[in-house]
């Protein structure tokens, strides 16, 4: 009987998305692994397997094996671990899930609250990764522009006859070397564990591009050096630093997108509370949430996240899923109804019953969407793919044909060397190879600093064909925040209104009720003190201020008679999408006030 274990493994060295989907099918055909999933920005491989086929050390071993580093000890997890799992566009439908990114739920000071994503390591893993490749581009800059410029210099005749004396090429040479063997080692590194697995990528032709020009211009400087003239004096130092070098910044800029989205991946994971508090024997008890089942019986106090999927089983409340929806106003639950792990619990107690965790909770089939949008791949990239699989091959054997013709027609070795050579260079792959990934990293990348999370790099490419775009929650395109919008008094003045309707709501910790509050001290109004406050979850509040009893809440949760007129106000402000609340005084209907969420300035 198999035994079904998962285990993430740190892989550091991958160099591009490519190495990342290579590596994926090694694992994955590997006797034992039932799937494989390597998420390049994070630089870890989950794997679920078989632990009687194989062990987590010899899943460790195939990362080696494979041309990368990783941590000594493989982190072994239960099936509880979320493993991410591979999702499909639909090319009818694109779905752009809008996460409050940058309004999160707000929290209080509870025991429950995750940790700042700052310290996270994924985080530092990503600085790391960022500020290795800006240490190599800046270097390969700081070289590259003084040798380019003397290169061409010399070429058009700027800088006099001194910068052909041989001590130029040997500045140029000394130029060139450290970004040739050090900017550039990554792509020697890629090619290397390519070719060892027999494929071709654009690191080989990258190297095979810059090298050969630097191999050339050795010879040349050897030559000229000891006064052969065979291969003349001119070198090719510049081409290979300045074809590293702006290959290096587009890596760096992908780098940073990759970056980005991480950091919109850590704020959703940042999202979810970290302890529960669980019955047990003697009763409820916190516990880390890693360690809450399906079937538990979790209590959340008033200003608590909900630490796991659940259904209500006691108590009622109002829930702010904000974060899940975009919605302002929060959600009334009660008794049977379902509430979402990292979503804030307002007023209420509850008590409720597990009923999903780890990768079946709806926050991490959300993280995982977007990790696995990371390594998926446009259609124009599968195509820019498809055809550099054979792109490297044809244009080594141009390369050769270049040489061989001209060596038949009857050029010299030197002239023929130098149209294969550029040849190579010519073709290596700055516009395929690397404006394509490019493209489609900084535009997730952006996408993620704005909240907009993409459910795969073809959703993306498709954005361009769509005619209309339909938003269906508050926070996308409004501000999140509500204000009262109409105050339409029966008989009384409209401050005299708000003044009660505010001093009843000044007991009630509910969002509307605090907007009201908010919208009389802006107005300077004064509030009375309210005596035998009573609210109903879902459905208002009422309380006596002086000698009067003053009832507001959702049109019929007050039992008072209404005319036609009123009716159809309330249907007038219910069909602009503002929430509408009666007020009563002594049983009589006194007015009604509204609130909607304003849309941004940025949208209008």
């Amino acid at each position: 009987m198999s035994e079904k274990t998962s285990v993430e493994i740190s892989v550091y060295g991958m160099n591009c998305v490519n190495c990342a989907q290579h590596l994926e099918k090694d694992l994955s055909a590997l006797p034992g692994v039932s799937t494989a999933y390597v998420n390049f920005p994070r630089e870890v491989a989950v794997i679920e397997y078989d632990s009687k086929a194989i062990t987590a050390l010899q899943l460790r071993e195939a990362v080696i094996e494979a041309g990368y580093q990783t941590d000594e000890r493989p982190n072994v997890e239960d099936s509880r671990l979320p493993l991410p799992r591979a999702t499909k566009a639909s090319s009818s439908q694109i779905t752009l899930p809008m996460v409050g990114l940058g309004k999160p739920a707000p929290q209080r000071d509870s025991t429950n609250r995750a940790p700042p994503v700052e310290n996270s390591l994924a985080s530092q893993k990503s600085a790391v990764r960022v500020s290795r490749k800006a240490k190599k581009l800046w270097l390969a800059i700081f070289l590259s522009v003084p040798l380019f410029v003397l290169s061409m210099g010399r070429d058009f005749g700027v800088w006099g006859p001194w910068c052909h004396a041989k001590w130029v090429n040997w500045l140029m040479f000394t130029l060139a070397t450290p970004v040739q063997f050090y900017s550039g080692s990554e792509f020697y590194r890629g090619a290397w564990n390519g070719l060892r697995r027999r494929f071709t990528n654009m690191d080989v032709l990258v190297s095979l591009g810059s090298t050969t020009a630097y191999l050339y211009s050795v010879a040349v400087l050897l030559a000229h050096t000891f006064d052969s003239s065979n291969l003349g004096d001119h070198v090719y130092f510049e081409t290979s630093a300045t074809i590293i070098t702006l290959i290096l910044v587009g890596s760096w800029i992908e780098s940073r997108a990759h970056k980005q989205t991480g950091l919109a991946i850590e704020r959703l994971m940042s999202l979810g509370a970290t302890v529960a508090r669980v019955w047990r024997v003697d009763g409820f008890t916190e516990v880390p949430v890693d360690e809450v089942l399906v079937g538990d019986r979790i209590q959340v106090r008033p200003g608590e996240k909900i630490p796991v999927d659940g259904v209500v089983m006691s108590g009622n409340s109002a829930i702010d899923e904000s974060m899940l929806t975009g919605e302002a106003i929060p959600v009334d639950k009660d008794a049977g109804d379902k509430v979402f792990g990292a979503t804030l619990n307002h007023h209420g107690l509850l008590t409720i019953e597990a009923s999903s965790r780890g990768k079946d909770s709806l926050l991490s089939q959300i993280i995982a969407l977007v990790e696995r949008a990371q390594t998926s791949k446009a259609p124009v990239q599968q195509l820019a793919d498809k055809i550099s699989s054979v792109f490297v091959p044809i244009v080594i054997l141009v390369a050769l044909l270049t040489l061989c013709i001209w060596l038949l027609t009857g050029a010299s070795l030197t002239a023929a060397l130098l149209r294969s050579i550029a040849v190579l260079i010519i073709s290596c792959p700055c516009a395929m190879g690397l404006a394509t990934p490019l493209a489609v990293m900084v535009g997730m990348g952006r996408g993620a600093e704005n909240g907009f999370l993409f459910k795969s790099s073809s959703a993306l490419q498709q954005v361009c064909q769509l005619d209309t775009f339909v938003f269906d929650k508050t926070g996308t395109l409004t501000t999140g925040k509500l204000h009262v919008t109409d105050i339409i008094p029966f008989g009384i003045s409209a401050e005299e209104l708000l003044r009660l309707a505010a001093s009843v709501e000044s007991g009630s910790e509910h969002p509307i009720g605090t907007t009201i509050v908010h919208e009389a001290r802006a107005q300077k109004l004064e509030l009375d003190e309210v005596r035998n406050f009573q609210a109903t979850a879902g459905a208002g509040v009422c309380g006596m201020v002086g000698n009067r009893t003053i009832m507001l809440g959702k049109p019929g949760f007050l039992a008072i008679p209404r005319t036609t007129e009123t009716e159809q106000q309330i249907a007038r402000l219910q069909a602009s999408g503002k929430t509408v609340l009666e007020i009563a005084i002594d049983q009589q209907p006194s007015g009604l006030i509204a609130v909607e969420d304003r849309i941004k300035a940025e949208a209008a």
